[in-house]
């Protein structure tokens, strides 16, 4: 009888170049500035109505990266 077993990581890289501080593409909405590339990523990373990353953690162990003129060496 033999047994084994898997495990698998869920890997999230991040770019936190200088373009994700950019403004985004599209049109601004009722007079306020469109926001940055990176504010919608924070945005749907957060929301709880989404819950990404809830769902990511409920079954899986998550690394984070980040990149941006080079990968990260450590995970936070």
């Amino acid at each position: 009888w033999e047994v084994t077993e898997r495990r698998s990581r869920v890997v999230v890289v991040l770019d936190v170049s200088a373009s994700v501080a950019q403004r985004a593409d599209d049109p601004a909405s009722a007079g306020s500035a469109p926001k940055t590339r990176l504010d919608k990523v924070l945005d749907f990373l957060t929301d709880e109505q989404v819950g990404f990353m809830k769902k990511l953690l409920d079954k899986n162990p998550v690394q984070v990266y980040r990149f941006g003129t080079r990968l990260d060496d450590e995970a936070q």
